[in-house]
């Protein structure tokens, strides 16, 4: 029984990474760093997840720079401890 749990669970998780990324494919490159911050936070099909994000995207202008700003400061952290490592 605890492997069909397993087999159902991934197929769950396999479902909603598909639906995910029929959003994240429509996005332009410039939201994905506010879409990845506040993605938990739209619900229903890929379609309605996306034109809601779009709307809070176009009403959030400042709050999708400083989402850019975070994401291109965790890359360089992550270079330079990388780099530090070496």
């Amino acid at each position: 029984m605890k492997r069909s749990r397993s087999v159902a669970a991934y197929a769950g998780w396999e479902k909603r990474k598909e639906a995910e990324e029929a959003v994240t494919v429509n996005l332009a490159p410039e939201h994905l760093a506010l879409w990845e911050r506040t993605r938990g936070a739209f619900h229903g099909s890929p379609q309605a997840r996306l034109e809601r994000f779009e709307q809070y995207a176009h009403e959030h202008q400042g709050e999708e720079m400083a989402a850019l700003q975070d994401a291109a400061d965790d890359k360089l952290e992550a270079m330079l401890r990388s780099r530090d490592a070496a």
